[in-house]
């Protein structure tokens, strides 16, 4: 780790409407952060902002995070149009800097000792429509890298050495030097790929909102690829993970992506509205739900909800919990709505690839508690 005698400044790149989940897990595995704030690329990233002493690869491990950055410029109340670019300008020659973040990047890999260094810049703008494109944004901060550095670094189309994020949101410039690679939203679990598979950053936030245990026993009623179980193994001790799936296909892409690990665990192929486990059994619930594009049938969405969410309310133990997703929010609060003993506690809004979602958490309403104790 680069010695330092101040904190960093740093960004994750999220999916959006995670970003306060990942928040949560960065103090978690940091002594001290400080919050920066949040950003959102609408339909792209959420943006989590925070300084800290902790090392970098420390960081690189946020499972709820896609990408770390260090923050290398930020510059506010940017004015609107070619005035707001030459200002953008100015400010970085004057005060540009990229030394701590070849330090950084260092400390995470191997950087070849050869000389230039080569660099790419991309590219990003939400808000108002500006009178010149992104590709001018990004040319006027590869000018100023190559001015800052005395031309030491050479700007290249592909095969970099360094990758820069230029994102003008709104009125503020934000400026980032990628320190993550791909293995960081792309985990090495994942072997085996199925349409609608469920990105692990989000497996791994609707783990979290579940609050685990060393002993509960947690289950995904519809596993799919078993991102969801896998990320919850990952996330440290339990008592049992149980996943199914009514497609043998995708019982057997969790089956080789799950492996030998995570036990204790069970693997069965199953109907999610008749599921063989005793009442009141699982302590967490956590599901990706099937939606519209995903059925060969959507009229049948009703009839799925309906099921699962019987199948929930009589298999949650009293301090039980359930995180869903999906992206039909009306058809699932219908199928709770007809269960006793469920109420809704948090509802996230999120966004998939561009497709609007939410995470709805449920748990055991009071009076069901107090029914059982009776």
């Amino acid at each position: 780790m680069p010695r330092t005698s101040r904190p960093t400044d740093y960004y994750l790149h999220t999916l959006p409407g995670i970003e306060g989940i990942a928040w949560e897990e960065v103090q978690e595995q940091v002594d001290a952060a400080e919050l920066q704030g949040f950003k959102v690329v609408p339909g792209r990233n959420g943006i989590l902002l925070f300084s800290t002493l902790a090392d970098p690869a420390v960081l690189t491990r946020v499972r709820t995070g896609e990408d770390l950055f260090w923050t290398m410029a930020r510059v506010p109340e940017v004015p609107w149009g070619r005035e707001g670019l030459s200002m953008m300008s100015d400010r970085l020659m004057q005060e540009l800097s990229v030394n701590h973040g070849l330090n950084l990047l260092g400390s995470l890999r191997p950087m070849p000792s050869s000389k230039p260094v080569t660099f790419r810049v991309i590219s990003r703008m939400a808000g108002k429509n500006q009178p010149y494109r992104r590709k001018e944004l990004a040319d006027m901060v590869t000018r100023v890298v190559r001015h800052r550095t005395r031309r030491q670094w050479r700007a290249v189309r592909e095969g970099e050495q360094v990758e820069l994020w230029a994102n003008l949101l709104g009125r503020e410039l934000l400026l980032g030097m990628r320190l993550s690679d791909e293995t960081m939203r792309h985990r090495s679990y994942q072997q085996v790929h199925l349409p609608a598979s469920l990105r692990p950053s989000m497996a791994a936030a609707m783990v979290r909102l579940t609050q685990p245990a060393p002993d509960d026993v947690f289950l995904d009623p519809l596993c799919g690829t078993g991102t969801i179980l896998i990320e919850r193994g990952l996330y440290g001790r339990h008592g049992l993970l149980v996943g199914g799936d009514i497609d043998q296909a995708a019982l057997m892409a969790a089956q080789e992506n799950i492996g030998p690990q995570h036990k204790p665990r069970e693997l069965l192929l199953w109907d999610a509205q008749r599921l063989p486990l005793a009442d009141g059994s699982v302590d967490c619930v956590a599901s990706n739900l099937p939606f519209g594009k995903q059925l060969s049938r959507p009229r049948d969405l009703p009839v799925l909800y309906r099921g699962l969410c019987a199948e929930i309310a009589r298999l949650l133990s009293s301090q039980g919990r359930a995180v869903l997703l999906t992206s039909e929010i009306r058809r699932l609060r219908a199928a709770l709505e007809e269960q006793q003993g469920l109420v809704l506690r948090r509802t996230y809004s999120v966004s998939l690839l561009g497709q609007r979602a939410t995470i709805q958490i449920v748990e055991r309403s009071p009076s069901y508690s107090q029914e059982q104790e009776v």
